[in-house]
């Protein structure tokens, strides 16, 4: 997989998805909608529900397809990769979804979760395997003790801890996070998004949030796109897009932000 010659880890341009609706019509979901990301870079994409956030979120990742426009990782056009390209592809971007009960197979033990990526990609030894994942478990914030432990024996916070060490096992470069902590309890959001903020210190991640709530977007991203029914309203960074947006429709985004437990500078370890 080659580098992208103009230094974008991400390059989106005219992006566009369709849906037929039981009646027969036909629902751009994505219209033409264009985003660049850098190398070590973080985005948000945020919009109301239906906006287009999750949408483009699964096209990144090849999980649906496009009907016209381009997506691009290192210069590699997605839609087209096949064989070991798909693999390496998949290997360097991870989609950690919303709820991590449903991602995660409950008859697996947190052991064979987060090795699973390992081995599909051919990874070395049995022992340096489980090297790696005692390191991304440490990475966020479980002990080696959990290893043993099912999904139905977690919190709702270690199980999304769990998805996260899964994700990041095999050192991606980009990861793409929809909703990560929407479906946890308030008491434990802030120590996610702590984990969040480390990950991306630690490993130098892209990140691609996709979240309805704009409260934690300057604590994970640098830069801001805005989605309205699958178009991109307005985009730039997060200080001046939320400091003086142009939108009418991003402004009422912003005055509909409730408060939202914040992150700070402790490392809340599991």
């Amino acid at each position: 997989m080659s580098d992208s010659e103009d230094g974008y880890l991400l390059d989106v341009d005219r992006a566009t998805v369709c849906y037929r609706t039981s009646a027969g019509a036909t629902v751009r979901a994505l219209d033409e909608v264009s985003l660049r990301l850098h190398e070590g870079e973080g985005l948000a994409l945020v919009g109301e529900s239906g906006s287009g956030k999750s949408t483009l979120a699964r096209a990144v990742m090849r999980l649906i397809d496009l009907d016209d426009g381009s997506i691009r990782f290192r210069g590699d056009d997605v839609p087209s990769l096949r064989g070991d390209a798909l693999r390496r592809f998949r290997r360097e971007a991870h989609l950690v979804f919303q709820d991590p009960a449903g991602s995660l197979n409950p008859r697996l033990s947190v052991r064979d979760l987060v090795s699973e990526p390992l081995r599909i990609h051919g990874a070395e030894s049995h022992k340096a395997v489980s090297a790696r994942v005692v390191r991304a478990l440490e990475d966020v914030g479980l002990r080696a003790g959990f290893l043993d432990r099912y999904p139905g024996e977690l919190s709702g916070g270690q199980r999304q801890r769990v998805a996260l060490a899964r994700a990041v096992v095999t050192d991606p470069r980009l990861l793409i996070l929809d909703e990560p902590t929407s479906a946890l309890d308030v008491s434990v959001q802030a120590e996610v998004l702590n984990l969040l903020i480390d990950l991306r210190k630690r490993r130098g991640l892209s990140c691609l949030l996709i979240t309805h709530n704009l409260s934690i977007v300057p604590f994970l991203c640098e830069r801001v796109a805005v989605l309205k029914c699958g178009r991109l309203v307005e985009s730039g960074e997060v200080s001046a897009v939320f400091g003086s947006p142009v939108a009418e429709y991003t402004r009422n985004l912003l005055a509909a932000v409730p408060p939202a437990p914040l992150p700070d500078d402790r490392r809340i370890r599991g």
